[in-house]
């Protein structure tokens, strides 16, 4: 039986077919040991939720102590001309 030509053979690079490939990958176990568990994804994305809360507080604190700043500056030194009118 005549062997199919592997364009990738062409180039160099390894003759096999991918198939072969992935299928070796998971005969080793080395794609199911290194995939987290739903259990494991779900309480990461609850980590990162929490992270992200906590970083978005922070964050909005800040911006309402800037324009809290921003208003008294500005009442203090209004624009220039509106002093005297």
């Amino acid at each position: 039986m005549p062997e199919r030509a592997n364009p990738a053979s062409a180039s160099g690079h390894c003759s096999r077919p991918l198939f072969s490939l992935s299928h070796r990958a998971y005969t080793f176990g080395t794609v199911r040991s290194s995939t987290p568990t739903t259990e494991e994804l779900l309480n990461r994305a609850k980590d990162l939720i929490r992270q992200n809360r906590e970083y978005l507080e922070h964050f909005n604190a800040v911006i309402d102590q800037l324009h809290k700043r921003e208003e008294e500056f500005q009442a203090e030194h209004p624009p220039w001309g509106t002093r005297y009118s």
